[in-house]
């Protein structure tokens, strides 16, 4: 009893050590799957590990395990650390900690905007809408998928392409319409702001008649 009481007095306490090691991507998007990693130096002694973001435990494993966030988002960006019991001495444990790491997450696109051209549509005619929004550079190889709608109805959708025309537009189709730009995984998608256009009648001024009498001239008097 004498001897187990020493031990107790003896064993170090929590405290950040080099036994213990956290590690995070460098660069992290909406969408990816992340994986923040706890190891020791020998990680078969561990008894259990408990990580933490912003100083509040998020998971806890009874062997030394990987925290998976499966499709991150910008409100997944904090200070990340954890927490480890490992074996020490005979029946003892000892808490290892390591320090914060910042994780960042950034946002993969802006949400889009919905332009359209011409800017006064008239009826009979065509309306190129447009779904704008950009990839960043180094993720310039994702294929998004540009969902276009109106009201409450779907006109289409394109794949790759963020243009989308209807080719006779009618008076009947002013209203609401907004897009929607989204990942082919579909593990980020965005809408744009709606936006009211207002189909124009076509004005009697761009209205012309031509008669074509029989035989090629008009009698007066006759109809």
């Amino acid at each position: 009893m004498l001897l187990c009481s020493l031990l107790l007095a003896l064993a170090p306490v929590g405290a950040q050590s080099d036994w213990l090691s956290i590690s995070v991507p460098s660069r992290a998007y909406e969408g990816d799957k992340v994986t923040i990693t706890c190891s020791g130096e020998d990680n078969d002694a561990i008894k259990e590990l408990v990580y933490y973001k912003n100083g509040h435990q998020i998971s806890t494993h009874n062997r030394a395990s990987g925290y998976i966030i499966s499709n991150a988002r910008t409100g997944d960006s904090g200070r990340y650390s954890c927490k480890a019991n490992r074996k020490f001495l005979w029946l003892l444990s000892k808490q290892e900690e390591t320090e914060s790491v910042w994780l960042t997450v950034q946002e993969l696109f802006p949400v889009p905007t919905l332009t359209f051209s011409p800017y006064w549509p008239t009826e009979g005619r065509s309306l190129t809408l447009s779904c704008d929004t950009r990839l960043p550079s180094d993720r310039s190889w994702i294929s998004l998928r540009y969902d276009f709608s109106r009201d409450y109805s779907t006109l289409g959708w394109r794949e790759w392409s963020s243009k989308f025309e209807i080719s006779a537009i009618r008076k009947e189709d002013s209203g609401y319409y907004w897009c929607e730009a989204k990942t082919s995984s579909y593990s980020v998608s965005k809408k744009s702001s709606k936006t009211y256009i207002s189909v124009q009648r076509i004005s009697v001024s761009e209205v012309s008649m031509e008669t074509h009498p029989p035989g090629g001239q008009a009698v007066e008097g006759r109809g």
